[in-house]
């Protein structure tokens, strides 16, 4: 039999939206609550829920903020196509909406790059757990990737 993970039967999940230059990113958020969290980014052509197996196992943990992005999962696009630096800006805006100071930022693919222009502008933010598909193995920390 094949193990699922879920949320735990306590958890509940929310939803919100943060705005910036008419444009907003959908929040999902596992188990909401003033600790550390962990902060999702996916990849181009990929919604929050991809990773929802994911997510119910780092609830277990933390409480997660999963993000739907522009023109991704549901969420409308962009009157113009939006560069790597403006969705960091997004991004920032929703840790800053939800109060976080030291959030876990945990990104795939296109997520990465993302991750990495948020991390080079903001050094008080953790370094992000990417799955480094856009960078060599050997390019461990996000200075070296990006």
């Amino acid at each position: 039999m094949r193990h699922q993970h879920r949320p735990p039967p306590q958890a509940r999940v929310t939803f919100g939206r943060v705005w910036l230059d008419g444009v907003y990113v959908r929040i999902s958020t596992i188990r909401p609550s003033s600790r550390r969290s962990f902060v999702r980014i996916p990849g181009m052509g990929v919604s929050a829920t991809y990773f929802e197996r994911l997510a119910a196992h780092l609830s277990e943990h933390r409480p997660v903020h999963s993000l739907d992005l522009p023109g991704l999962g549901g969420v409308p696009h962009p009157d113009q196509r939006m560069t790597i630096s403006q969705y960091a800006d997004l991004v920032e805006r929703a840790i800053a909406t939800l109060g976080l100071d030291d959030p876990i930022v945990v990104a795939h693919s296109m997520g990465t790059e993302i991750a990495a222009d948020l991390a080079a502008r903001r050094p008080d933010l953790t370094q992000p757990d990417t799955d480094r598909t856009r960078g060599e193995r050997f390019e461990r920390t996000v200075p070296r990737q990006a």
